[in-house]
């Protein structure tokens, strides 16, 4: 009848199938050792088959090792008490730790060969290793206690997937290094054309990146697959990144944010002042940096109209925007519009130049109010820019949270638009004296 959780240990009455032949089982000899019950009890309490020899042991109050020295002798067969873990390159081809820990062996490696094979049980290790021919059926076997082997085998487990993943974290580590200077180089491009921040997109589909040129043009570049996928490991871990990216020339990478989506950034960094505005050009470029980038030549864009008569609005609430529109245009802004924080963002670092005013609603889905404030004052280009913060609730702690964020004003919008066209007004003007 089938026993335990193992199929291939099959016990009738106290004796092995005789199909698998000699040597007898040490748990048919360790069964002579004590009265036909208590075995049976034994059998039927331990369904791991590879403990039983230690459960009879601690019944008859000996070592697991003393009682298998016994049986071996009884069975003609060698005894080691010692088992060495296994290097990966030692593994017999085709053979896992998973199938020697079911069958209960390990094999003793000498000179790079398998030259036997300890294990628990030999009919266990003929059903599973040579039935299935997993391994030489000619090699030598040899009794060890499963104690051990297991020992070795947690030991040879552990070495592997040390060793894979140190592998893993070196091409990982490489992967970001070589990221790091793909990143570089495209800095130093930017900055040869005298800007000091770029959008860069990791998406499969669309990977490059683009800068607008001290001349108020858009320069393009596209990214290899190998570069998309160096870069897109490298972002995803963030601030840890950007440390590394100091170059001994003094240009420093000051902040990575999330532009928006995950794959989609805004790189900024801060320029040595005898090269801000150069305008060198891709000629200036590292040699030694990997051919994996390359730019497009600049092409002209459209210059937006005066910044400060402009104020972008944020918000999802399609009927809110058309009123505030028509009060802001009587007060002679020209209004922009954006529903979620994402999009206002994207538009924002997209833009040539920044408006004079930003009004954005707290709750927006994609990125919220709170979120947008943060992005905003993290990105040294739009900091200037004046912000008021939109919001329907009513509790304080959400206007103290904008406020000591970087908001100018915190309004209700229970409040009568034409209110927050005069703030709007207010705050424009005041953007126009500091400009001028």
């Amino acid at each position: 009848m089938a026993v335990g959780r193992n199929p291939f240990s099959r016990l009738i009455l106290g004796t092995y199938d005789v199909i698998f032949g000699r040597p007898r089982s040490p748990i048919e000899v360790a069964a002579q050792f004590l009265p036909g019950k208590t075995f049976r009890r034994l059998f039927k309490a331990t369904p791991d088959r590879r403990q039983l020899v230690a459960v009879v042991a601690r019944e008859l109050k000996r070592t697991e090792e003393d009682l298998l020295l016994e049986i071996s002798q009884r069975c003609e067969m060698r005894y080691v008490g010692q088992v060495p873990a296994l290097a990966l390159c030692d593994l017999p081809n085709g053979l896992s730790i998973l199938e020697l820990r079911n069958a209960g062996a390990m094999p003793l490696v000498v000179d790079g060969k398998a030259s036997a094979l300890a294990c628990i049980d030999p009919v266990m290790v003929k059903a599973l290793l040579f039935g299935q021919r997993k391994i030489d059926p000619s090699i030598s076997l040899c009794l060890a206690p499963w104690r051990v082997i297991s020992q070795a085998l947690d030991i040879s487990e552990r070495a592997w997937l040390e060793a894979d993943g140190m592998r893993s974290k070196r091409a990982e580590a490489e992967a970001i290094e070589m990221a790091q200077a793909v990143l570089l180089q495209i800095v130093e491009e930017a900055e040869g054309y005298g800007a000091s921040r770029c959008k860069l997109s990791v998406r499969p589909e669309e990977s490059g990146y683009s800068f607008v040129t001290i001349d108020g043009k858009t320069a393009t570049g596209k990214l290899s697959s190998e570069a998309q996928a160096m870069l897109a490991l490298a972002l995803s871990r963030g601030r840890d990144f950007l440390r590394a990216l100091v170059r001994t020339e003094g240009t420093t990478i000051e902040n990575l944010m999330c532009v928006a989506t995950a794959d989609e950034f805004l790189v900024t960094w801060k320029a040595p002042q005898d090269q801000q505005g150069s305008n060198v050009g891709p000629a200036s470029m590292s040699a030694d940096l990997p051919p994996s980038v390359s730019v497009s030549e600049p092409s002209a864009v459209s210059p937006l109209v005066e910044p400060t008569k402009q104020v972008m609005i944020i918000d999802d609430n399609p009927t809110f925007v058309r009123v505030l529109r028509k009060f802001l245009e009587k007060q002679g802004l020209e209004a922009l519009v954006a529903f979620d924080g994402k999009e206002g963002m994207r538009r924002l670092v997209d833009a040539a130049q920044v408006p004079g005013l930003i009004i954005c609603d707290v709750h927006m889905p994609s990125m919220s109010g709170i979120d947008f404030v943060r992005a905003l004052r993290a990105d040294p280009r739009l900091a200037p820019v004046p912000l008021i913060i939109l919001t329907s609730d009513e509790e304080i702690e959400i206007e103290l949270q904008v406020l000591s964020d970087g908001a100018d004003q915190f309004l209700r919008k229970s409040e009568d638009p034409r209110v927050l066209a005069l703030h709007a007004r207010r705050l424009v003007d005041s953007s126009r004296k500091k400009a001028a």
